[in-house]
């Protein structure tokens, strides 16, 4: 059986590129203020925004697969930092997330690690020692491939990961709470089920 290889979605990547240099135009306004506190925000938004472009732009431009899956396991390159290969071996699930809610929400599978101190303890560059302390602070799990980061639905990747392992266990959690914010549902809308 061939690998299934997934490349990153680069037209929404550019796109996300290309509405970061807007808003460091945007911010650019009001860093050239008279006014302190104004131009120190502008000038703060500018470089958060700049920040961020850069790091799309490089996603979109790197070479290569953001993910791989194989018989060994499942590669992941999603992120700045790579993961790299997570064996099947190490895998006890695959967790369906949902982060935000409505048509704007970010859809997530989290890897579940079997041993995740074995795999934090893996030879690793100071960059993803790093990220992996950030995501033990936040309570994320160390492997997650988000839905902006590949150009097929994850529920298509669900399926080529059982293709490769046909006893993996697909978890999926509730929805998130409803924020402050939120408009009122319909009660056909209340308990509806993430879209994948």
């Amino acid at each position: 059986m061939p690998p299934t290889v997934v490349h990153p979605p680069r037209w929404r990547l550019l796109l996300l590129v290309l509405t970061c240099v807007f808003f460091v135009v945007v911010c650019a306004a009001p860093a050239g203020s008279d006014n302190t506190v104004l131009t120190v925000l502008g000038v703060a938004g500018m470089a958060a925004v700049a920040i961020a472009g850069v790091v799309v732009l490089w996603l979109t431009v790197r070479p290569g697969p953001t993910v791989r899956i194989d018989a060994e396991g499942i590669t992941d390159r999603t992120g700045l930092v790579p993961n790299g290969l997570v064996r099947w071996d190490e895998i006890a699930a695959i967790r369906k997330r949902e982060i935000g809610r409505g048509r704007g929400a970010e859809r997530v599978l989290d890897v579940v690690l079997l041993r995740p101190e074995e795999f934090r303890a893996r030879r690793r560059g100071p960059l993803r020692r790093l990220v992996d302390r950030y995501r033990v602070l936040m309570g994320h799990p160390y492997v997650s491939i988000p839905g902006s980061a590949v150009a097929v639905p994850l529920g298509t990747l669900i399926e080529e990961m059982r293709r490769w392992r046909p006893d993996l266990t697909v978890m999926e959690l509730p929805p998130s709470l409803p924020g402050l914010f939120r408009r009122r549902s319909r009660p056909e809308e209340r308990h509806r089920p993430p879209r994948w």
